[in-house]
């Protein structure tokens, strides 16, 4: 997941949109900073003594458990899968992926986990806000215990690439914490489209430059939305006031 295709106009015939480039090294082992600073051997598994410790200790603070805690509140916790992320209808597939994306990107903000790109990131021991994190838990609906899930399943196994195997293969409906969480992704969706069309003066589809700048504005707002700590409906509330009275 390094770009998403933002579907704006869809007939259920033809679909049309833009790609953006999201931050990629969120999902990619390459981009991980321990490859360079860390454990060198530690390369598919918790062998080395600083994971081991963690592992055991406090596996909030690998970084393996964050993100896979975040992938697991934003699909699974909430009865999104893989059907709904290989939706065959463009705009209902955009819409789940965007959704995806949006909440892990929230999730680890609220948690106070660095990404992988930023200075202060430590694999083995990430920053991490376990207060945070167990009002996450309460709020999407899973399990508090950070050593292990369900009886059996436990958020750091596998590490490094195991992120995909927390979204269930097949969906069995929407928790009621899913339909408002999916909801708020359709606003913040379509929020963004909006907003950078307006910021620009132009419309969002197309290859010339007018278009091309609402398209850059869009990842930018996506990014200011993620990290603000103002809630999306005061934001919407507030472009929506904007638009009465401009």
């Amino acid at each position: 997941m390094s770009e998403l295709y933002i579907v704006v106009q869809d007939d259920n015939q033809t679909s049309t949109g833009f790609d953006i480039k999201l931050e990629g090294s969120l999902f990619s082992t390459g981009q991980y900073r321990y490859y360079n600073q860390g454990d060198f051997y530690d390369a598919g598994g918790f062998k080395s003594a600083r994971s081991s410790y963690n592992m055991q200790h406090d596996p909030l603070k690998l970084w393996d458990t964050q993100l896979n805690f975040a992938v697991h509140c934003a699909t699974s916790a909430l009865g999104v899968s893989l059907e709904h992320l290989n939706a065959q209808k463009p705009l209902v597939r955009a819409s789940y992926q965007f959704h995806v994306y949006y909440h892990i990107r929230r999730i680890l903000r609220r948690i106070l986990a660095p990404l992988p790109s930023e200075e202060n990131f430590d694999k083995y021991n990430n920053n991490c806000s376990k207060e945070q994190a167990v009002r996450v838990a309460d709020e999407y609906g899973t399990s508090r215990n950070f050593y292990i899930y369900a009886g059996h399943y436990y958020l750091w196994k596998d590490s490094h690439a195991s992120w995909s195997k927390w979204i269930r293969p097949d969906s069995h409906g929407f928790t009621k914490t899913g339909l408002e969480k999916i909801s708020e992704s359709i606003r913040a969706y379509t929020y963004l489209v909006l907003t950078s069309q307006a910021g620009a003066r132009h419309g969002i589809l197309g290859n010339d430059a007018e278009a091309l700048v609402a398209q850059r504005l869009f990842h930018d707002n996506l990014e200011d939305v993620i990290n603000k700590a103002v809630s999306l409906q005061d934001d919407v509330s507030r472009y929506q006031n904007t638009l009465k009275y401009a």
